[in-house]
């Protein structure tokens, strides 16, 4: 089964891209049963048949209906009766094994009773009903949507720290101390309902039986923890299925929202509502993921066959066990006889990088995993933005921190082609044009290797001529509060004019002046320089303090000539965004600051 289940994990990223993942999840469901039951249908016809009766001096194998087949060994003694062993040892070593496994399972088993008394003491010590009117009434909506009639119980606990479900016959919903909008709320009980509904506790239990009785081995461990995902990765289908891109977005922030907080103490008998943070991006992924997916008959059919290869692998197990009961074999007998059944595995899928703050994703190829890092800078250092990151060779990187690079990403303010980019530096091409934004794809313009290493160059330029692949791969993400940014096309005509260009000079440069509390310079932007001391007494200077600068966006023309214009910043150490306001007035034709300030 260990075989199988390795298998089934092998091939899941290949099923991804095709199966819906409700099907996927139920696949397991039989490997579980597999592991549970200790029998399984028996084939006559296995896979590979070793026959050892009688006195040979070399074992037959048989593949499938073929004719047998004698082998010769130079060592025939490998295959002679071993001497008897004295009537004196009562206890054999599978005797010893079988008590060892029994007093597993009991520890096991004591320690996950234990741990779940522990817990449920707990929350019915620190928990307390919800008597919310709206919460309630919110909750019995959804109930009937969903067309569940049990009376499941809303508590708020103050031992939790993410929303999860506990109980398999009297179920409850536990809520963390934490605030939670109307929006949200919906998201969260919807997310538990559909665990109800499925009954996924009872799935948990089988698995965690399956676990105890298999203590001894990690495969299992590993199931347990795919089990996890692919049930939050289904339950977040259910919850988003027939929703718009707008609404996955929601839920997405809703269980962003609750990974900072985490529960001390848990049981394998509730429901996990975020997942842990490691597993969050894939999670993300799925929830965006828009694409037709097929029925799961074809994955059930993989599992039941990879439980028959099973079974016709016991069959193997079996014929080679009672022969080696007769005749005392040596072990290394099956070493040399029997080949190790292997299962084809998939290639890696792409490893995903998504940048919710400048609103693009992108898809590396599976074989960058490892060989590259990447750093950030939301910081736009000039009138034309430029905010970004930097991919770097990680081997290069590591050994001269300032070199490896292998490509910028930059976003831009305005229309931007590879003939005109904005920097004249190395190659530079469009990978997306969104609203007053160009996102471009930007090289060095001298070598950024170790050239006396021949691994870290073959490596480096690997990498470097997949850079088509990696352009094609970037993908704007649509529907997130950073995404608005991009604002609409007749903004942006504005902005690339030569009127929008020398405006939004005028605004960056006020800008930086004012977060560097530089009256001097601050003054030449403004209709009334003796203001500028003014406008930032008591300031300190913060520009240095900057991990956030965007341009956030402009009004449209008043009729009095003046026009509102926002950056929007963030400081080091603070939680919330701040804003530059500039109100713009065109003085003979010229865009020039009539007031600027800040605002939380």
């Amino acid at each position: 089964m260990s075989a199988v289940i390795l298998a089934y994990i092998a091939i899941t990223p290949l099923l991804t891209k095709r199966y819906h993942v409700k099907w996927r999840y139920y696949a397991w469901l039989i490997i579980v049963f597999g592991l549970i039951i200790p029998f399984r249908p028996q084939f006559n016809n296995a896979i590979v048949k070793v026959d050892t009766q009688g006195e040979v001096s070399a074992p037959i194998i048989q593949i499938g209906n073929a004719s047998p087949i004698t082998l010769s060994f130079a060592n025939t003694e490998l295959f002679q009766p071993a001497a008897k062993v004295p009537d004196s040892i009562n206890i054999s070593l599978w005797q010893v094994a079988a008590i060892a496994w029994l007093a597993g399972v009991i520890f096991f088993l004591a320690y996950h009773i234990i741990k779940h008394y522990r817990f449920s003491k707990m929350i019915k010590r620190w928990s307390e009903k919800i008597t919310d009117e709206q919460t309630v009434a919110l909750f019995q909506k959804l109930k009937e949507e969903m067309k569940i009639s049990k009376r499941i119980s809303l508590y708020r606990c103050s031992s939790i720290g993410s929303p999860m479900m506990v109980g398999l016959t009297k179920p409850r919903i536990l809520f963390p101390e934490c605030d939670f909008d109307q929006d949200e709320l919906g998201f969260i009980l919807r997310h538990e309902l559909v665990h109800y509904k499925r009954k996924d506790i009872l799935y948990k239990s089988l698995v965690l039986i399956a676990t105890i009785i298999h203590w001894f081995n990690p495969i299992v461990y590993l199931m347990a923890k795919a089990i996890d995902m692919q049930c939050e990765l289904s339950c977040d289908d259910a919850v988003v299925r027939h929703t718009g891109q707008f609404e996955r977005q929601q839920y997405s922030e809703t269980i962003i929202g609750v990974v900072k907080f985490k529960s001390k103490m848990t049981t394998a008998l509730s429901t996990n509502y975020c997942g842990g943070v490691k597993g969050m991006k894939k999670r993300i992924l799925s929830i965006l993921d828009t694409a037709p997916k097929k029925t799961g008959a074809v994955i059930l059919c993989i599992a039941i066959l990879l439980i028959a290869i099973s079974s016709s692998l016991v069959v193997i197990t079996k014929i080679i066990s009672d022969d080696l009961e007769k005749t005392q074999i040596n072990g290394r007998f099956a070493e040399e006889v029997i080949q190790k059944t292997e299962f084809p595995t998939e290639t890696q899928a792409g490893q995903l990088y998504v940048n919710d703050k400048l609103a693009f994703s992108i898809e590396f190829p599976a074989e960058w995993e490892g060989l590259y890092e990447i750093t950030e800078d939301y910081v736009e250092r000039s009138m034309h933005g430029g905010a970004g990151i930097t991919v770097y060779q990680k081997a290069t990187h590591d050994l001269d921190p300032s070199r490896g690079e292998l490509f910028y990403l930059e976003r831009w303010i305005g229309t931007y082609t590879t003939e005109a980019p904005p920097i004249m530096s190395g190659y530079c091409g469009v990978v997306l044009e969104v609203g007053k934004y160009t996102y471009m794809l930007r090289t060095a313009s001298d070598v950024r290797y170790i050239e006396n290493d021949k691994n870290i160059t073959e490596e480096y330029n690997r990498l470097f001529n997949q850079l088509d692949v990696i352009m094609s791969n970037v993908k704007f993400i649509e529907d997130t509060y950073f995404s608005y940014y991009a604002g609409d096309s007749d903004k942006k005509i504005f902005l690339d004019s030569e009127e929008g260009k020398q405006l939004r000079e005028s605004v960056y440069r006020a800008s930086i002046a004012w977060l560097q509390a530089d009256a001097g310079e601050l003054g030449k932007y403004m209709v009334n320089p003796d203001e500028a001391l003014r406008t930032i007494r008591g300031m300190t200077n913060v520009y240095d303090d900057l991990v956030w600068l965007c341009f956030k966006g402009a009004d449209n023309e008043r009729t009095d000539g003046k026009i509102i214009v926002w950056y929007e910043f963030l400081l080091q150490g603070e939680d919330s965004y701040s804003y530059v306001t500039t109100e713009m007035h065109k003085v003979d034709g010229v865009w020039m600051v009539g007031f600027i300030g800040g605002e939380k």
